[in-house]
């Protein structure tokens, strides 16, 4: 499992470098300081403590206007972040069906289940509880940041979902529907006796939870906001 975590920090450093150089580039030859204070849950979720760092960065590169390369480094971030999750589950997928490093990606897809949850979590529930600042992303960006979250939910449930299948009878189709039920509250029953343990079955109450805060609280109160 160690060594597992650490390819996944690698693998998530190196897409949120690719991302930070896309939207950024080499502004300054400037070393970076680290002098926040991160949040507790950054101790489980290496994705929120990296995007915290490389939004950070920014800081300390020559540009005119920080805050709109904050802003589209986020919005870059949920791109990669969607299209990363949908890598995982088509991987997940050829794991199971190949039998092909099933014990790894399966660490891997749990891995980033929990600590994706936990960023998305973390993110829009600090979002929508402060006070918007000035010269960063309207309602109508976070409203669609959170669209895409709420995709990608689906898409992490749907990864952990589709490692509980037969290998007989998997298909994108069942752990998408899996993922479906619980993202919408609707047939929960079947991803719960999939996982077969109940350490598993705090999964399905992770994705459930992350998606009441997308819904009832991120969509709820952009909506409610004039800007």
């Amino acid at each position: 499992m160690a060594s597992t975590f650490l390819l996944y920090i690698a693998l998530i450093f190196i897409t949120k470098s690719l991302a930070f150089w896309a939207v950024v580039g080499k502004k300054s030859n400037q070393r970076v300081s680290i002098g926040k204070q991160y949040s507790f849950f950054s101790l489980f979720t290496v994705d929120y403590l990296l995007s915290s760092i490389f939004k950070e960065r920014v800081d300390f590169y020559d540009v005119k206007d920080k805050n709109k390369y904050k802003s589209c480094l986020i919005v870059a971030f949920n791109y990669v972040n969607v299209a990363f999750s949908f890598v995982f589950l088509f991987f997940a997928y050829l794991s199971v069906s190949m039998n092909w490093f099933t014990e790894t990606v399966a660490w891997l897809c749990t891995i980033r289940f929990i600590s994706r949850c936990i960023e998305i979590t973390v993110a829009f529930t600090r979002d929508v509880m402060t006070k918007p600042a000035k010269g960063k992303l309207t309602k109508y960006d976070r409203m669609q940041l959170a669209l895409k979250s709420y995709i990608e939910v689906f898409v992490l449930g749907a990864s952990i979902y589709i490692l509980t299948i037969p290998s007989d009878s998997i298909s994108f189709i069942t752990a998408m529907n899996m993922s479906f039920g619980v993202g919408t509250f609707t047939n929960t029953s079947a991803a719960i006796s999939s996982m077969g343990s109940q350490p598993l079955i705090l999964l399905v109450y992770m994705q459930i939870f992350t998606t009441l805060t997308l819904v009832v609280m991120a969509f709820a109160i952009y909506i409610g906001r004039r800007k």
